[in-house]
């Protein structure tokens, strides 16, 4: 928390990964984009909050998951400003995680239900908007 965020920069910020993560899969896989329209305030501390959000990428044309993810990893490996941990989860499915110099963090996988590939999103902590609280949306 170096500097004062805003929570309409906080939600921006993260956006902007998440346009950033669905310019990476091939195009001829994506056959819809639907991103949450609000997101909700989690705590971080008594303090202060993170954005969180995300998306769903409606898949066509039978995707390889893992060739997908590993070109998103492959990306953002090259910007110093990120980590990435390309795992498989309890189901046996990929799942990259994203974390960058402030803790955002940006949790990708398949959903099991169907072609989809989801996009959890979680800003930096930030400084309590007045009047808001954990558990708002914005």
């Amino acid at each position: 928390m170096d500097d004062p965020l805003t929570i309409s920069e906080a939600k921006s910020q993260t956006l902007g990964v998440e346009d950033r993560i669905v310019g990476l899969i091939p195009a001829e896989y994506v056959a819809e984009v639907v991103r949450q329209p609000q997101g909700v305030l989690l705590a971080c501390d008594e303090e202060h909050v993170a954005w969180a959000g995300g998306l769903d990428v409606a898949m066509q044309s039978d995707p390889d998951f893992t060739q997908i993810l590993e070109g998103i990893e492959s990306d953002f490996g090259a910007d110093a400003r990120y980590t990435s941990t390309l795992e498989t989860d309890t189901y046996g499915d990929p799942k990259l995680t994203l974390v960058d110099q402030h803790n955002g963090t940006w949790i990708i996988g398949p959903m099991k239900s169907g072609a989809v590939l989801s996009v959890l999103s979680f800003s930096q902590c930030f400084a309590t908007p007045d009047g808001m609280q954990p558990s708002d949306t914005y």
